[in-house]
C-alpha cells in the first residue's frame, strides 16, 4: 500500500514577514487535482484549521487565508520545519501537519501566555496598564509583497505546473538552496552559545537609555519581526540566572517604534549599566532573552554640550528642542553654520547615534537651511522632548555626516 504523499517546508524570513506559505511546485504537479480552493490542516493537539488557496500569476500556490492566525497560534519562526502529509478524505482536501523548531524537536502545541505575564510585578515604574491578552499592531503601514490572484473555481483550482526557467520542481532533492542552508544550521542552533549568528539585538547604551527617561528603543527591524503586540511583556535573564519581566509598547505615530518601558529603570540600576556600555539581548524563545554584558563603557558621553564641544576639533552647531514651533516635521540649522560648511551641491545628510545611522533631507534657501524629509523619524525614534539640547557634530564634510549627541 502505497504511502500517503508529503512535503516538508522550512520557515525563511519572507514567511515570517509576509505570512503565506508556498506548496512545493513538484507537490501541486502530482496532487494539485486532489485540492479545493481550501484545505484542512489537521494538528497533533487536536485542532484543525481552514486555510484557503491563491495562486499567483507563475502558477504558485499558496496556503495564505487563514494562514497568518496559524502561524500566530504555533508561533511559528525563521527556521522552523513543518511537515504535512495529505489524508485520503472525501469531499475535503486535508493535511496532517507537524511542527520541528530550531532545536530540531516537536513542537509543545499549547503555549500560555500567562507563562510570561504571571511574573509581572504590576508596582514597578511607570503608570501604563498591561493587559495580558494583547492585541495585535496594526500592520497596515507595512507594505506586503503580494502576488496577484488567478480567476479559479470554487471547488478546485485550475493550475499552471510548468516551472519557471532554471528551476527544479522535486521538492526533496532539489530544495531552494537557503532552505538546505537552514536545515545544516538546525543541529547548531540547539547550542547558541557556539553559534557565531545569535537572534538577537546589539545596543550601545546612551544617556537616555541609562538616566533621565530610563527607556530603550528596539530596533525595528528586530521587533517588526519578534514582537509584535502593541503592549506586551518580555523575559529577560542575566548571566547570574536572575529573570526579569519587562514591558515595550509600540509608539503611536506614523513612524512606529518599539521600546522598553516599565521595570527598564530597575534593571538598569541592579545590573549598573552605564554609557557606553555595549550589551545583547539574545532571543532564545518567544518573548524570552538573555542579556549579556559585551564590553563596558567603550566611551562616556559628556555630560553637557559644552564640555563635548571643548573635546572636538571638527565643526558643530547646537539646537534647542522646541516642538511647539515646528511640530517634528524640520529642524532649523543655524544659517551662519550652514553657509561656511554647506555646499548647493548637499542635498542630503546622515545623523549618527551611537550605532544607528538616519537620512534627512537638507533643504537650503538664501535666507534659512533646514532638516527636513527623514527629521520627523529621527525625532521620533530617539524620542526627543521639549528643552533639550542635540549638538550636532560634523564628522564628514564630504558625505554630510553628523554625530548627534542628545543633552536632557
Amino acid at each position: 500500500m502505497a504511502s500517503p504523499p508529503k512535503f516538508f517546508k522550512i520557515l525563511l524570513i519572507t514567511n515570517v514577514e509576509d505570512p503565506k506559505l508556498m506548496i512545493p511546485r513538484m507537490f501541486i504537479k502530482s496532487y494539485g487535482k486532489l485540492l479545493s480552493s481550501s484545505v484542512i490542516l489537521k494538528l497533533p493537539d487536536g485542532r484543525e484549521w481552514k486555510i484557503g488557496l491563491t495562486t499567483s500569476d507563475n502558477g504558485a500556490v499558496w496556503l495564505e487565508k487563514g494562514w497568518d492566525k496559524f502561524s500566530e497560534h504555533y508561533c511559528l519562526e525563521y527556521g522552523f520545519l513543518l511537515v504535512f502529509k495529505l489524508l485520503n478524505s472525501r469531499g475535503t482536501s486535508s493535511f496532517k501537519v507537524n511542527i520541528f523548531n530550531t532545536t530540531a524537536m516537536e513542537t509543545e502545541y499549547s503555549w500560555n501566555v500567562k507563562d510570561f505575564t504571571k511574573e509581572f510585578d504590576s508596582d514597578s515604574d511607570g503608570s501604563e496598564s498591561f493587559c495580558p491578552h494583547s492585541k495585535k499592531r496594526n500592520k497596515a503601514s507595512v507594505p506586503r509583497r503580494r502576488l496577484s490572484k488567478k480567476t479559479r473555481k470554487e471547488d478546485h483550482f485550475s493550475i499552471k505546473t510548468e516551472p519557471e526557467e532554471g528551476e527544479e520542481c522535486n521538492i526533496f532533492s532539489d530544495i531552494p538552496k537557503e532552505e538546505v542552508e537552514i536545515s545544516r544550521r538546525i543541529e547548531e542552533l540547539k547550542n547558541r552559545g557556539e553559534s557565531n549568528e545569535k537572534l538577537g539585538f546589539k545596543v550601545v547604551m546612551s544617556q537616555s537609555n541609562v538616566g533621565g527617561r530610563f527607556n530603550l528603543v528596539i530596533p525595528k527591524e528586530f521587533a517588526g519581526k519578534y514582537l509584535s503586540d502593541e503592549v506586551g511583556s518580555i523575559s529577560i535573564q542575566t548571566e547570574n540566572g536572575k529573570k526579569w519581566s519587562l514591558l515595550y509598547k509600540w509608539s503611536e505615530s506614523d513612524d512606529e517604534v518599539a521600546y522598553i518601558s516599565r521595570g527598564w529603570r530597575d534593571f538598569v540600576e541592579e545590573n549598573l549599566l552605564k554609557p557606553g556600555d555595549v550589551v545583547f539581548f539574545e532571543l532564545i524563545k518567544k518573548d524570552k532573552f538573555l542579556f549579556t554584558k559585551l564590553q563596558e563603557n567603550i566611551t562616556v558621553p559628556s555630560s553637557s554640550p559644552k564640555n563635548k564641544t571643548a573635546s572636538t576639533t571638527n565643526p558643530f552647531f547646537e539646537v534647542q528642542i522646541h516642538k511647539k514651533s515646528y511640530g517634528n516635521t524640520v529642524l532649523n540649522i543655524p544659517l551662519g553654520f550652514a553657509n561656511k560648511h554647506f555646499s548647493p551641491e548637499m542635498h542630503h545628510a546622515k545623523l549618527q547615534v551611537w550605532n544607528k545611522e538616519w537620512e534627512v533631507k537638507l533643504k537650503q534657501y538664501v535666507n534659512h537651511c533646514r532638516f527636513s524629509a527623514g527629521w520627523s523619524k529621527f525625532y521620533r525614534e530617539n524620542m526627543l522632548r521639549d528643552g533639550e539640547t542635540c549638538l550636532f557634530e560634523m564628522v564628514s564634510k564630504r558625505n554630510c555626516i553628523f554625530k548627534v549627541s542628545i543633552f536632557s
